[in-house]
């Protein structure tokens, strides 16, 4: 579950104005993203064990009155090439009578999306029998044996990032993301830790379970507040990538990841380009999209493409 839930949240009947919307438009097809936590309930107020009915099923019972047939999953984004681990629920909706239905013949989209899966990995290199790892996605990025150069997003001093060579051993996925870029990807810059932070940082990728968030025992050994934070390991995929750069720790280096590794772990291209801010606090967060945050918000992009594939294929 991504970010704090409250009944209360006034962004909760943001979907009665999709509905609308849709109710006026009647699209032939919709594809709705959302976190986990929109298949839970919430908890009334006043009694802990008594529960709302989850927004999920509300959608899926709105959606099927105003005229569509509705098909929904809880998919590991994982499966689909996606380097980290990032459980999302996927409603497709189809509008009653389209010729899409008969082509389903009584079966979901997500069957054809299971079915086309390993041609959609190995088409682009990539393991149909195990995840992509961390490292395969950002391993080009390590500063470990490059040389570092002035940042060339910001004309801010102190900020380096490193001298990005284009050709060079890669993994299939980096070549992936790499394809048709010819020069540096931006947003390579490198966060600029304290000393401190770096020892510490340094502590924990040595002495902690790399993959896991730090436990009460760790955080208290090391002296360390924040709740949500995790080591990543090398031969895994990442935890999810989220819209807080110091949730995550790189796998070998004491610093955080880029706003690049972030979006090489959400399957962006190198040739896309971010622009703003790196990141922003306070009021600002809500007049403000800053770099970490568009990429942490967005579906990654080489899923997009495998589910479109199938819509695409059943919308012709």
């Amino acid at each position: 579950m991504a970010g704090r839930r409250t009944h209360s949240d006034p962004r909760n009947s943001l979907i009665e104005d999709y509905i609308k919307l849709v109710d006026k438009l009647q699209p032939r097809m919709l594809l709705i993203e959302n976190v986990r936590g929109f298949t839970l309930p919430f908890k009334k107020h006043g009694n802990g064990d008594s529960k709302d009915t989850p927004y999920s099923t509300k959608v899926v019972g709105r959606l099927e009155t105003i005229g569509y047939k509705v098909f929904s999953k809880l998919l590991d984004l994982s499966e689909y090439g996606v380097p980290q681990v990032r459980k999302r629920f996927i409603i497709i909706a189809i509008r009653d009578g389209d010729p899409a239905l008969k082509k389903l013949d009584g079966k979901a989209p997500f069957d054809i999306l299971a079915t086309s899966r390993e041609q959609f990995l190995s088409s682009r290199g990539l393991p149909t029998d195990k995840p992509v790892t961390v490292k395969q996605a950002i391993g080009d990025l390590e500063m470990t044996g490059k040389a570092l150069m002035d940042s060339t997003d910001f004309d801010l001093k102190g900020y380096k990032q490193i001298v990005y060579k284009v050709r060079g051993s890669k993994s299939n996925f980096a070549k992936l993301m790499g394809n048709g870029s010819q020069a540096h990807p931006d947003s390579l810059r490198l966060p600029k830790h304290k000393p401190a932070t770096i020892e510490q940082f340094t502590k924990i990728i040595t002495t902690c379970t790399k993959g896991k968030t730090l436990g009460k025992k760790d955080r208290a050994r090391l002296g360390i507040k924040k709740h949500a934070l995790t080591p990543l390991r090398a031969d895994s995929p990442s935890a999810t990538i989220t819209t807080l750069p110091d949730d995550m720790i790189h796998y070998s280096e004491p610093r955080i990841l880029t706003v690049r590794e972030n979006a090489r772990i959400q399957t962006f291209p190198d040739w896309f380009k971010f622009t703003g801010k790196y990141t922003t606090g306070g009021k600002d967060r809500k007049n403000e999209c800053p770099r970490y945050t568009q990429v942490g918000n967005a579906v990654p992009p080489l899923f997009s493409e495998a589910i479109g594939q199938v819509l695409k294929e059943l919308a012709s």
